[in-house]
């Protein structure tokens, strides 16, 4: 007996459940809609997230730089970044943390601009002495898209 033919008394058996119970059928398929809906939804969003990383990564000159991560995916020690510098290696430290400001959340990476590479464009020090002086003195320089700007801007404390 092959498995199509084994598999018809089972689906037979639905079929007239489904007959009887239209009500079930249709919430069924309501939920299978739902959720490939849901699984698109997630699917589009991380693709904003990796082409967004991507266009930040090519603004700070990443994509020609190294990353040094912990080996079980945590933070690096102090004491191994100081160990690095001393060891001649041009390691510049990114921070990153989470803001909320009322209802908005918000993913902030921080940068060193003192030793960060030529290839940084806007934010190394090869930017020029404007650019870095508004990066480290109040009012401070803060780069973020023009919705981000709107959004904080909106966000009530």
């Amino acid at each position: 007996m092959t498995a199509l033919a084994r598999g018809w008394p089972v689906l037979a058996a639905l079929l007239g459940h489904w007959r009887r119970h239209p009500v079930e059928l249709a919430t069924l398929l309501a939920g299978l809609a739902v959720a490939t809906a849901l699984w698109s939804g997630v699917q589009a969003l991380n693709a904003e997230a990796r082409a967004s990383y991507a266009r930040a990564a090519a603004f700070l000159g990443a994509e020609t730089a190294s990353e040094i991560t912990a080996t079980d995916g945590g933070r690096l020690a102090l004491a191994d970044y100081v160990a690095l510098r001393r060891a001649g290696w041009k390691v510049s430290p990114v921070l990153e943390g989470d803001l909320r400001r009322g209802a908005t959340s918000l993913h902030v990476v921080g940068i060193e601009p003192l030793t960060l590479p030529a290839e940084a464009g806007a934010l190394s020090r090869d930017a020029g002495p404007e650019a870095l002086r508004d990066f480290l003195l109040p009012p401070y320089r803060a780069l973020a898209a023009p919705e981000t700007v709107a959004a904080l801007a909106d966000a009530r404390d």
